[in-house]
């Protein structure tokens, strides 16, 4: 059987890391589009021809437009930019590295630092929530030196008050040049930031509004201002991609720079590609011939002559069936093999052929409906419809200690991903392995004893009954219902949680919904309304850590128009305060403050964490185990390999 390859962190180039992203409809036409031509190469005066060197990756469907923020991204389309534009830094073996900047901005030398200043009402700053506020009597807020969120004021209005502010120097390569031969300035960054932050570009805009100022601090400098009481350890979310602000007066909308073909169809490389024609179904790209990729790893220039990106009708047997005719050289993750089981073993049996997981940042959970929205004003066991299961964190954890996780990620996934510790991923998380979730359903039935659940006629096809649980009657069965939408994958999970729970007496019934019923707005939709048991469901990743999705001012209420991730109804300060640390931490804060979350997550449970649905992209076999970074040239890097039989990156 095929060897399954895994890399750590392509996902951030094939996939887009923006929850709001919708996927582009619009299919490419065979009219040529006008690109700006790259300059004629030298004559050469080789006597023999050298064989082009040529790839094309093959998709389902080609971006209608390449403007960065529309808020339409396909994988083809974060593809495309990936060839055109480079990170800021990236890791390298785990260390964060420069890509297109000098160094990496540290607290150490200087290039990242807190500015204390006293704040005057009217202001906008960042509360100890992590909520943009204004600045006024009753706001909760993080006083300069503060750190943790035990240490935060209601401010009175009335005493002077200071805060921190996060302030953040980049310096730019001063080699850098775009495809037409103009130098790449910090005006360039700062442009972009322009149109990330306008009112008319989709999307959240969660960094642009913790952004108070983004300048060009001379031709190659930049200086990045966080608004008073916001700091965090991801530095680069506050770097914006430079796009060519040489081609434009300044004075152009948003619209109109939006629709411009000079963004949106033909846009300027300084990545190690340049886009040379989109035309026929296909995007063709050539080296840069200004780039001189002495980023990450010294000399790394293009060595392919010619990549392409073509778009492939039929599905995924249509895509496996150009690959192995040779009309592709990889097929990307749009075809979502890792759905398809057949084809799947199809591709594993191949020994032409690898698999390369792309572990997905879309985690899978069970939600407990802790506190439904009927308990809110009223609740009591007996007249209440809704029984109380999950007051207790015992009863919880017993649950999650009688998933069968791990049979779970074979049934469904084959075993290509990864089970989640907490709400981050194993390749983040700080637990410890006896720290973790794991299946022992004979724990988990101790767990639920040791919560009032009992086994009164020791048979184990009945469910378990309370016994003394102060919200619960005497004699109620532990027999609930399990909310999940008509997809393939979320009925075959659900299928394992009703069997292994059931042989921890837990009786399991399983409603199915459309999606457009399932995740309707409060307060009639189920799980924004808060009216469920259990459910299945997958959630985008968020700006801020995962944990956050399940902080107390989030549960979905009539107070607040039923806007809220918090559909579990998980009220507890010490979760807060844990997730809010994380989130405000500093580098040197940061693996104190994931850990103290995680622990904090797994005592509380809101939700048992299942793992991500990973994406797969198919190759030729290629002899080696990549072990890519998450900087944006390593899908060229992995192209190359494949192509010439380079050492793997």
């Amino acid at each position: 059987m095929k060897k399954i390859i895994g890399f750590l962190f392509l996902v951030s180039i094939l996939l887009s890391a923006c929850s709001a992203a919708i996927e582009e409809s619009t299919r490419e036409d065979s009219t040529p589009t006008p690109v700006v031509l790259l300059p004629e190469p030298e004559p050469s005066a080789t006597a023999t021809a050298v064989p082009r060197v040529t790839f094309t990756v093959c998709t389902v469907e080609l971006p209608g437009s390449l403007f960065v923020y529309d808020g339409r991204h396909n994988t083809a389309k974060t593809l495309t930019l990936a060839m055109l534009q480079e990170s800021p830094f990236a890791y390298e073996n785990d260390e964060l590295v420069p890509v297109i900047l000098d160094s990496v901005p540290a607290l150490s030398n200087g290039d990242v630092r807190l500015e204390s200043l006293t704040l005057q009402r009217g202001q906008t700053v960042v509360d100890a929530k992590g909520e943009l506020v204004t600045v006024q009597a009753g706001i909760l807020v993080r006083p300069s030196g503060c750190r943790q969120s035990d240490c935060a004021i209601t401010w009175d209005g009335e005493a002077p008050l200071e805060m921190d502010r996060m302030v953040i120097d980049f310096t730019l390569r001063d080699n850098l040049t775009w495809s037409d031969g103009a130098p790449l300035t910090a005006q360039d960054s700062v442009f972009s930031y322009q149109l990330a932050s306008s009112p008319e570009a989709p999307g959240l805009q969660w960094a642009e509004g913790r952004t108070q100022a983004y300048t060009a601090t001379g031709e190659h400098t930049l200086r990045w201002v966080g608004r008073p009481g916001f700091t965090s350890a991801d530095f680069g979310l506050f770097f914006w991609p430079p796009l060519p602000s040489h081609l434009f007066s300044g004075l152009e909308s948003w619209t109109d720079l939006a629709q411009d073909a000079r963004l949106a169809n033909a846009p300027l490389s300084y990545g190690p590609y340049a886009l040379v024609s989109r035309e026929g179904g296909m995007f063709r790209f050539e080296p840069n011939p200004y780039y001189d990729g002495s980023g990450v790893a010294g000399d790394d220039r293009p060595i392919l002559d010619e990549l392409n990106i073509k778009a492939i009708e039929g599905g995924a047997g249509a895509a496996w069936q150009a690959i192995q005719s040779g009309d592709c050289d990889l097929l990307d993750p749009s075809f979502g093999i890792e759905g398809d089981p057949s084809l799947l073993q199809s591709v594993v049996d191949d020994e032409g052929f690898e698999l390369l997981v792309i572990p997905g940042g879309t985690w899978t959970q069970l939600v407990f409906g802790i506190q439904p929205a009927s308990f809110d004003t009223f609740f009591n066991p007996v007249l209440n419809e809704r029984t109380d299961f999950f007051s207790n964190a015992l009863t919880r954890q017993g649950f999650a200690q009688c998933l069968d996780r791990e049979g779970m990620l074979a049934v469904t996934i084959h075993n290509l991903g990864s089970l989640w510790p907490s709400f981050i991923s194993p390749i983040q998380s700080q637990l410890s392995a006896q720290d973790q979730i794991v299946f022992d359903p004979q724990v988990g039935r101790g767990l639920l004893e040791e919560a009032g659940w009992i086994d009164h006629g020791n048979d184990p096809e009945t469910p378990l009954q309370a016994l003394n649980i102060a919200t619960v009657q005497n004699g109620r069965p532990l027999s609930l219902e399990l909310l999940v939408d008509q997809s393939g994958f979320h009925q075959d999970l659900a299928e394992i949680v009703r069997s292994s729970l059931g042989s921890c007496g837990i009786e399991v019934n399983l409603r199915e919904l459309p999606a457009n019923q399932l995740y309707a707005p409060g307060p009639d939709g189920p799980l924004f309304g808060r009216a469920f048991d259990l459910a299945l469901l997958t959630w985008q990743p968020m700006w801020e850590p995962d944990c956050s999705l399940y902080q107390s001012w989030r549960i979905p209420t009539a107070d607040n128009a039923w806007i809220g991730t918090n559909i579990a109804g998980l009220a507890d300060e010490g979760y807060d305060r844990a997730c809010l640390d994380a989130a405000f931490a500093l580098p040197d804060e940061r693996a104190e403050g994931l850990i103290q979350a995680e622990k904090a997550f797994l005592s509380t449970l809101p939700s048992v964490p299942l793992f991500a649905r990973p994406d797969v992209v198919v190759v030729p076999v290629t002899g080696c185990d990549f072990q890519l970074t998450g900087n944006d040239r390593s899908m060229v890097q992995l192209i190359e390999s494949i192509m010439t039989g380079t050492p793997c990156p």
